[in-house]
Formats: C-alpha cells, sequence, structure tokens
C-alpha cells in the first residue's frame, strides 16, 4: 500500500495521537481588506454642476484620514499576529501540564492527579528471525488447518522474552478511524489479562484476520524494517477493502519454529518492542517512581530513570523529530539501557522540559484515561 507523504504524516501522527491545532496560522490574505479600500477610485464628474464636479479639499482630507487610519490599524494587527504564537510549546489547561508528588515520588497529571507515569504495553513489532525478542506462538497448526486460535505464546529456553503469555489488543474497547481506515494498537498480554489475547484465523494462505471484526494484521505504511509497529487494520467506510495482498498484510506461519514473518521479507518475524510511556492508575504496579523528584522540582535536571520498576528508563523512540501541522514530536519508548535515559527539568511548575530541546511531556489528544500514550510535543513559534 503506498501513501502520499502528506497521508503518511497525517497517519504517523494518529498513531502518536498528536493534539491538533484548532487555528490555523494567519497570514495577510486571511484578513478582508477595508471597505473604504474597495471603495476607493475617481469621483464621477456631474455634468452642469460645477459646485458638485470636483471634490472639496475638506471631502479629500477626510478621504485620507480615513484610509491612513484604516491602513495603520491593520498593519497593527498583522504585527500583532505575527507575535501571537498559534501553536506554542508550553501550552497550559491540558496534557502538558504536571505535578511531582515528592511524598511518592510519583509524577501525575495536574487534572487528574489518580494518574501518573507509568509502562505500558510492549507493542508488537518486526524482528530480524532469530532475535531473543521474537515471539514463539503455540497455536500455528491450529491456523493453518484454517481454525480459530489465541495468539499465545510458548515460554521456556529464552523463546519469549518477559512475562507476557500472548498479544491482544492495547485498547478492546475502540478503534481509531483515519481516514477510511481504521486500526487496533497491539501489546503483549500478562497473565492477570490472559482473557484480552486476540483470537484470530488465518485466511487465504496469507491473511491474520481478528475474528468478528473486519480487521487484519498489517505492517505499518508497509515499511519493512525492523522496529516497525504490526497491528490490525480494516476498512473503515464499508467501502475500503480490507484485505488488500501483495504487501504489508500477507504473512507466512513457520510451522517449525512457531515464528509469523512477513511474506514479503521473511527475514523479519513478529516479536516484542520496547513498551511506550504512558497512564497507569496511581499505585498501579506498573507506575514509575523517581527517587529525585525533590532536585527535579528545584528546578535541576536530571536524567528521567526510574527506581520502579526496576531499571526502566525513559527514552525516544527515534532521534529525528517528526511534524504534523504545526507541531513537533518524537513517541516515548521505556528502555532499560541506562545510556538511553533522557534530560529532563521542570519549568514554570508545570511543564516537563527536555533538555536541549524545546519539547514537552505531552498526553496524546489530552485525553486523559488509563492506558493513554504520553510522547515529546512541541510548537513551532
Amino acid at each position: 500500500m503506498t501513501l502520499p507523504n502528506a497521508e503518511v504524516n497525517k497517519a504517523q501522527a494518529a498513531y502518536a495521537g498528536l493534539p491538533v491545532a484548532d487555528d490555523e496560522e494567519k497570514s495577510i490574505n486571511d484578513f478582508p481588506s477595508p471597505p473604504i479600500i474597495a471603495r476607493a477610485g475617481t469621483v464621477k464628474k456631474e455634468v452642469g454642476s460645477s459646485a458638485n464636479s470636483k471634490p472639496s479639499c475638506l471631502k479629500w482630507l477626510l478621504i485620507s484620514a480615513v484610509v491612513a487610519l484604516s491602513w495603520g490599524a491593520l498593519a497593527s494587527l498583522f504585527k500583532f499576529s505575527s507575535k501571537w504564537c498559534w501553536s506554542p510549546t508550553k501550552l497550559p489547561a491540558g496534557g502538558r501540564d504536571w505535578v511531582l508528588n515528592l511524598d511518592d515520588g510519583t509524577i501525575s497529571s495536574k487534572h487528574a492527579p489518580d494518574l501518573v507515569l507509568g509502562v505500558g504495553k510492549a507493542p508488537m513489532v518486526l524482528v530480524n528471525h532469530g532475535d531473543e525478542q521474537q515471539f514463539v506462538f503455540d497455536s500455528l497448526e491450529a491456523l493453518k488447518k484454517g481454525e480459530m486460535a489465541p495468539l499465545m505464546l510458548l515460554h521456556g529456553d529464552g523463546k519469549t522474552a518477559e512475562e507476557a503469555v500472548g498479544v491482544g489488543i492495547e485498547h478492546p474497547t475502540f478503534y481509531t478511524s483515519v481516514g477510511d481506515q481504521k486500526y487496533a494498537v497491539l501489546g503483549t498480554i500478562e497473565t492477570s489479562n490472559v482473557g484480552d489475547v486476540a483470537v484470530v484465523r488465518y485466511e487465504d494462505d496469507r491473511y491474520v484476520s481478528l475474528v468478528n471484526e473486519d480487521m487484519v494484521l498489517d505492517i505499518a505504511f508497509w515499511k519493512y524494517e525492523e522496529g516497525n509497529e504490526v497491528n490490525f487494520v480494516g476498512g473503515a467506510d464499508g467501502k475500503t477493502p480490507t484485505k488488500v495482498g501483495g504487501g504489508g498484510r500477507d504473512f507466512v506461519l513457520n510451522l517449525g519454529d512457531g515464528t509469523i514473518a512477513s511474506k514479503v521479507d521473511p527475514t523479519l518475524v513478529l516479536g516484542r518492542g520496547s513498551p511506550p510511556l504512558v497512564l497507569v492508575k496511581r499505585g498501579d504496579p506498573n507506575q514509575l517512581v523517581f527517587s529525585d523528584l525533590d532536585e527535579l522540582a528545584k528546578g535541576k535536571t536530571i536524567a528521567a530513570t526510574a527506581t520502579s520498576p526496576s531499571g526502566f528508563v525513559i527514552g525516544k523512540k527515534y532521534d529525528e523529530e517528526r511534524t504534523s501541522e504545526h507541531w513537533r514530536y518524537i513517541e516515548s519508548s521505556l528502555s532499560k539501557e541506562p545510556e538511553a535515559a533522557i534530560q529532563i527539568y521542570f519549568e514554570d511548575d508545570n511543564y516537563i522540559m527536555l533538555s536541549n530541546a524545546d519539547l514537552v511531556f505531552d498526553v496524546s489528544y489530552w485525553k486523559l484515561y488509563e492506558g493513554n500514550t504520553v510522547n515529546f510535543v512541541g510548537g513551532t513559534c
């Protein structure tokens, strides 16, 4: 599937969950010309009346004064508009407002104190065949026969990292739509939530279809590269087909080792990616606890390293900033590599800023609910 760059950027932004500015940037063409300008011109000469054949000096002076005042007001408006920032990085009253809880070492949303920064579900991504993070499924034989089966994982001998038991939809209660497509983000499921493991069927010798939904596994933007996400995608308008062959929706079941590979590039198989930074309930085992929040509260710059869950640091999913309309952004990624930790500081008793970058912690779409992602976003002025 080939998408225009504009559509790709829009879809990427949707995955990242960026706020959309309510107002577009103003240009001089957005402001109407003063009516006096549209009406200015030569004065019609009245035949047979010398008194009305020419405007009086007083009338010309009045017209000139009105024109001058109108242009002056318009110039002031343009000057004000050029100084006004339509998409500032430090934008209050929403998903960029944070509170440092020095009593328990957590960081909570100022507008939802029961939600704090935490560890999200690890996404399903492409990894190299044989990588220690590759998924080994226990249901491929049943799927090959055309039967329904859950995406359960095999354990033992280092086949599957961490304690995940399967793969399921991150938010089972709703899907997200982008244009004529809908998608559901996938993540690893732990033992306590085994009921959320996705049930699928292998169809047409290529599609891994979600049972009871018109959705199939899809490699994001059909980019066959290590680390790229794989989620459920389907047509959203009743006209757009879900089963589109010849690209990122074609998969091969490797019965020999239990892996699922891209049919376009069999060297890439489904596996575990790095979890994102998300909102979790305060007190949740996956909440991030920091031992040096008092330093952060004093205005000092610290490494975003958590003491619990042990070893996690907040980092970037990629280094280069991406853009969507008037916003710049980088998606978050949690890691256990100390060198991956970003440097942060607390400003205006409100914003968590990235050091050496005009970016702040931002809740996706400013929707304050458990499991929603937190990324790094900045304005363009």
